[in-house]
C-alpha cells in the first residue's frame, strides 16, 4: 500500500509559480479543476501563458502534453532513424511500444521504421486515450535522449532550453523525478501525484526558454523561485522521512538542478522544513 504524501501547508502552495513570492492570487481556471496554482500578478501569468494555456482549465488536474508539432515529429524521426549507435534499440523499442499501445489503430507494418511512420499521425492529433498519451510521452523522452546523443553532448547530457518543443524538456524533468521515486515513472509519467509537478516544470521551462533567447527578459530571481516551486511540487509524489532520507533529498535536488545549472547560475540549499519534517524545501541563490 502506498503511503500518502503529506498535505502541504498553505504557505507552501500560496506562492507565485513564476517568482516564488507569497500570494493569494490563484489561477481561477486551474483552481476550479482542483489544481492549486498561483500567480502574483497578471504580468507573471501572461509571461508563461503561451505554454500554460495548453494545460490550464478543466484539464489542469490531468495536464496531458499536446500533440507533437510538425517540428517535433520531424525531430523524432530524425533521431530514431539516423543515429548509427542509437538507431536499432530506439526503433525496436518504439515499434514494440507503438504496437502494444496503438496497434489496434494502425495498419500492419513490415518494419520498425514503417511502424514509426504510421504512428506519428496519431501522436500529432489531440489526445484521445491514455494509451495515446503514453505513446506520446515515450516519443518526447526518446527525442530528447536522441538529440543529446546526436549533438554529442557528452559533458552536459542536457539540451539548451530554446531547442526542441517545451514538452521535451518537461518530460526530461519528469524522468529526473522518476530517478528518485521508488516505482519510477511509467510510460505515461502522469498521475495525480505528479500533475502539479508537470505544471511547475512547464512554467520553469517556459522561463528558461525566454531567458535563453534574450537573457534580459527574465530575472534570475524568477528562475530561482520557479525552481523552488518545482522541488516543492515533488512533495506530492514523494514521502520523505527526514531521519533517513537525506540522500534521497540530495539526489532529487541534484537531478532536477542538473539541466538548469548548465544554463543559468544557480545554487540551492535544501532542508526538511522545521514545521513539517516530511516536506523538502529549497532556497536558491546566485553562486
Amino acid at each position: 500500500m502506498t503511503t500518502p504524501a503529506p498535505e502541504l501547508p498553505k504557505h507552501y502552495l500560496e506562492r507565485c509559480a513564476v517568482c516564488g513570492e507569497p500570494t493569494k492570487n490563484r489561477c481561477s481556471a486551474c483552481f476550479q479543476a482542483g489544481m492549486p496554482l498561483f500567480f502574483c500578478s497578471a504580468e507573471h501569468q501572461n509571461l508563461v501563458w503561451p505554454e500554460h494555456k495548453s494545460i490550464c482549465g478543466k484539464n489542469a488536474r490531468s495536464p496531458y502534453a499536446p500533440p507533437l508539432t510538425p517540428e517535433s515529429a520531424a525531430s523524432f524521426l530524425r533521431v530514431s532513424t539516423q543515429l548509427v549507435e542509437f538507431t536499432s534499440h530506439v526503433k525496436l523499442e518504439c515499434a514494440e511500444i507503438w504496437q502494444a499501445l496503438l496497434g489496434e489503430y494502425l495498419p500492419p507494418a513490415n518494419s520498425p521504421q514503417e511502424m514509426l511512420v504510421n504512428a506519428l499521425p496519431w501522436l500529432s492529433k489531440p489526445q484521445r486515450s491514455v494509451k495515446q498519451e503514453i505513446a506520446l510521452d515515450v516519443a518526447l523522452a526518446l527525442t530528447y535522449r536522441g538529440e543529446v546523443a546526436r549533438k554529442a553532448l557528452i559533458d552536459e547530457q542536457t539540451l539548451p532550453f530554446n531547442t526542441l518543443d517545451p514538452w521535451h524538456h518537461v518530460k526530461f524533468l519528469e524522468i529526473q523525478l522518476g530517478t528518485v521515486l521508488p516505482e519510477g515513472i511509467d510510460g505515461g509519467g502522469l498521475s495525480v501525484e505528479t500533475s502539479r509537478f508537470r505544471h511547475h516544470a512547464l512554467i520553469l521551462v517556459s522561463l528558461l526558454r525566454r531567458k535563453a533567447n534574450d537573457p534580459s527578459t527574465i530575472p534570475l530571481g524568477c528562475i530561482h523561485g520557479a525552481f523552488e516551486l518545482l522541488v516543492n511540487s515533488a512533495n506530492d509524489a514523494i514521502v520523505f522521512d527526514f531521519s533517513r532520507d537525506g540522500q534521497k533529498a540530495q539526489k532529487l535536488v541534484e537531478a532536477l538542478l542538473r539541466p538548469v545549472k548548465n544554463f543559468v547560475p544557480i545554487r540551492c540549499e535544501w532542508e526538511f522544513a522545521p514545521d513539517e519534517s516530511k516536506v523538502l524545501r529549497v532556497k536558491c541563490s546566485t553562486p
